[in-house]
């Protein structure tokens, strides 16, 4: 009786860790940093979250990720306006603006 409880709790142990290893590392992040002017506002930002950011005029944006950085003109990822593709693509602000950037795997 008391092998019999013993090997249900490790069938029962063995059963969580499997549910653990298989859910965890789930999320994707980008590698590699999101830079406005000359410094680094965001590292190794997960995909698909809304980051608001603050971008000065005449500030030149580098994505320096893997990723695309998909721009939106407000601070909650709704109104999108331009990509800018990964790894050292540029863009520069215009106006005073704050703004939001989602980060996206491409393909």
């Amino acid at each position: 009786m008391k092998r019999q409880r013993m090997t249900s709790a490790v069938v029962a142990v063995g059963a969580a860790l499997a549910v653990i290893v298989t859910t965890s590392g789930t999320a994707s992040a980008a590698k590699g940093t999101f830079v406005i002017g000359d410094t680094a506002v965001l590292t190794d930002p997960q995909d698909e979250t809304c980051y608001p950011i603050e971008i000065k005029k005449g500030k030149t944006i580098y994505n320096r990720t893997d990723r695309s950085a998909k721009m939106y003109k407000d601070q909650d990822c709704t109104t999108y306006v331009f990509d800018i593709g990964r790894k050292g693509k540029t863009g520069q602000s215009s106006i005073d603006a704050k703004w939001s950037v989602k980060f996206r795997k491409s393909g």
